[in-house]
């Protein structure tokens, strides 16, 4: 049981516990009680970076599958067509051990899919003794001061494994992003909550209530406007990361406080969704590392 050894073991940030910090959206719940040795895993909910980015500043593996691996049935949806469950664990084996029950086929699950991982997966272990990862051009990190040492960091890491750093414009992932919040898959989310937005205004919090009252004006029109720029951005990012073995991108840019997220909490939201707002729209697996 994680509760039975120190944090200090797992490497839990100085401010994963710091009540001046955010713990990192919707699915913060389960990264705090995870860090905090009271679970042993815990479920998430990942639409837009809620099972990434509670897991960076708690320092856990954050597992964030392709859609339809896991289940979804009896999720309070958020974009039904975009969420998937995500994993909170302290350890790679941890991960894949639930990830391997969990992942089963669901037929009273509209958006479950079949997988299987003897012919798509790749067991993880012992570093090939040569790879290529890919990273994003350093202009586009847009991280701050202490997530840009991590990012180094983590490169000399994997340079050291015998991995070749090839450096990529990763514009396709940062634009198809942008459509998660300016563009109609806002509609969806209108969709949730359209009727208690309606009759029960004050129960919605102001800042959920001014982004998704904008899903309440998109034509239909709009939205295969997107969908085509989406198969777009689909398709280079596809040829873009088949470049390399494996891709390593931030989690996230900074870890804001309270403060800052009460100044400008849609602004401050947006900037933390830099490297994980696209993975749900282009339907990629992510894997928040330690």
């Amino acid at each position: 049981m994680v509760g039975e050894r120190a944090l200090s073991d797992y490497g839990v940030p100085a401010n994963a516990f710091n009540p001046d910090y955010i713990p990192g959206g919707s699915s913060s719940g389960s990264a705090v009680v995870t860090a905090a040795g009271m679970v042993s895993f815990a479920l998430g909910t990942d639409t837009a970076g809620s099972g990434r980015v509670p897991a960076c500043f708690h320092n856990l593996y954050g597992v964030k599958p392709s859609l339809g691996l896991l289940s979804t049935r009896g999720v309070v949806p958020a974009c039904a067509t975009l969420d998937t469950i995500s994993l909170f664990t302290f350890t790679a084996d941890d991960a894949a051990k639930v990830l391997g029950i969990t992942a089963a086929y669901d037929d009273q699950c509209a958006w479950s899919r079949k997988h299987d991982f003897a012919v798509h997966g790749k067991r993880y272990g012992k570093a090939p003794t040569a790879f290529r990862f890919g990273v994003p051009l350093e202009s586009q990190w847009q991280t701050d001061a202490a997530y840009t040492q991590g990012m180094h960091q983590a490169i000399d890491e994997l340079e050291a494994l015998g991995g070749e750093k090839v450096e990529l414009d990763c514009s396709p992932l940062l634009a198809a992003a942008r459509l998660l919040y300016e563009g109609p898959w806002v509609a969806e989310r209108y969709h949730v909550i359209r009727d208690l937005m309606k009759s029960h205004p004050n129960a919605v919090h102001p800042v959920t209530f001014e982004i998704t009252q904008g899903g309440a004006t998109p034509l239909a029109v709009d939205a295969f406007d997107a969908r085509y720029k989406l198969a777009e951005f689909k398709r280079q990012a596809d040829a873009l990361i088949s470049q390399v073995d494996v891709m390593l991108s931030p989690t996230t840019v900074t870890h804001p406080t309270k403060a800052e997220v009460a100044a400008d909490p849609i602004g401050v939201n947006s900037r933390l969704g830099t490297w994980t707002n696209f993975m749900n729209l282009l339907d990629y697996s992510a894997w928040r590392c330690r």
